[in-house]
């Protein structure tokens, strides 16, 4: 079953996230310390599909984990999400090497959100898991 890890410094946000994917019965943690996040990902590298990641947080950049995260598992998918602007070429320089593959611009809408997910989880929009043959 596809698991998502979530970090975003801002708690409101994280729980909101969360409780979409409990309403999605999507598999996931969050996080709203990015070293916490990246600890637990250090011990848990391959159990992870998708990372979503605010970019801007203390301690640590969502682009700073996601270098971490891709150095310990290229396969896993990350999700940047902001609201602010962001650099733009640090930004294609992760998604050239694969390291960020979207980025989510905030406020989204959950439907927004969903979309974005499923086309990384290989879901369906009604949150069942697609299988390809």
């Amino acid at each position: 079953m596809p698991s998502v890890m979530v970090v975003d410094d801002e708690k409101d946000i994280l729980k909101l996230i969360e409780s979409y994917l409990d309403k999605r019965r999507i598999q996931h943690v969050g996080f709203s310390d990015p070293l916490d996040a990246l600890t637990h990902f250090q011990q848990n590298s391959t159990k992870y599909d998708v990372v979503l990641s605010d970019i801007r947080m203390p301690h640590m950049s969502g682009l700073e984990l996601a270098e971490h995260i891709t150095a310990l598992n290229p396969k896993v998918k990350i999700l940047m999400m902001s609201a602010f602007v962001i650099d733009s070429n640090q930004m294609r320089r992760l998604q050239a090497d694969q390291k960020v593959v979207e980025f989510v611009a905030k406020p989204f809408t959950f439907g927004k959100l969903g979309e974005v997910l499923d086309r990384h989880l290989g879901r369906d929009g009604n949150g069942i898991s697609l299988v390809f043959f």
